[in-house]
């Protein structure tokens, strides 16, 4: 699992990738995302408003991170920091409220 942090406009978010087996073929890429919260310093997941977490798959490590960034770009504005690997500090912050991003009902 690789973790790396990036920084828009309006979020500071943390992006875990790590490699899930796929039963008919190679194994996917999957991206988690949290977002540090600046006041508490916990890392809160993004979920559905159902409580699924995000997942962004892809099918290499670079793909994976480069459609959360993406994602992330649409949901919290333009880069202002490049991605780079997580800080121990960043890393190991306490797990925070889910932050809802997408409502799943029609």
């Amino acid at each position: 699992m690789s973790c790396q942090e990036a920084f828009f406009a309006h979020a500071h978010c943390v992006i875990d990738i790590r490699p899930e087996k796929n039963p008919v073929g190679d194994p996917e890429w999957w991206a988690t995302v949290s977002v540090l919260d600046p006041e508490s310093g916990a890392l809160r997941p993004l979920v559905f408003d159902d409580g699924t977490r995000l997942v962004i798959p892809g099918p290499s490590e670079p793909l994976a991170l480069s459609s959360a960034l993406t994602y992330l770009e649409t949901r919290f504005g333009a880069f202002s920091e490049i991605a780079y690997g997580c800080i121990d500090s960043t890393r190991f912050s306490r797990s925070g409220a889910p932050l809802v991003i997408e409502n799943t009902s029609a």
